[in-house]
């Protein structure tokens, strides 16, 4: 693992120094990144993943706003 960012008080790694910061209104409640679904986000340093030749990401999300057809 390079990278872990829990997202429990801020967008840190807390594998190594690639640390995100949080964007356009995101927030963290209640250990989880809150985004509003039209511009929040977070934000991950430039170049990190342009050395990997291939690359794993694992997100646990829970979808409160989509309409009936999201995927």
């Amino acid at each position: 693992m390079l990278n872990r960012y829990s997202f429990t008080s801020d967008a840190g790694d807390s594998v190594s120094s690639a640390h995100g910061t949080l964007q356009g209104g995101a927030m963290i409640a209640s250990g989880a990144v809150q985004l509003d679904g039209v511009g929040a986000y977070v934000g991950l340093p430039n170049g990190i993943l342009s050395s990997l030749a291939s690359v794993s990401i694992e997100v646990w999300l829970t979808d409160n706003g989509s309409s009936w057809w999201s995927r």
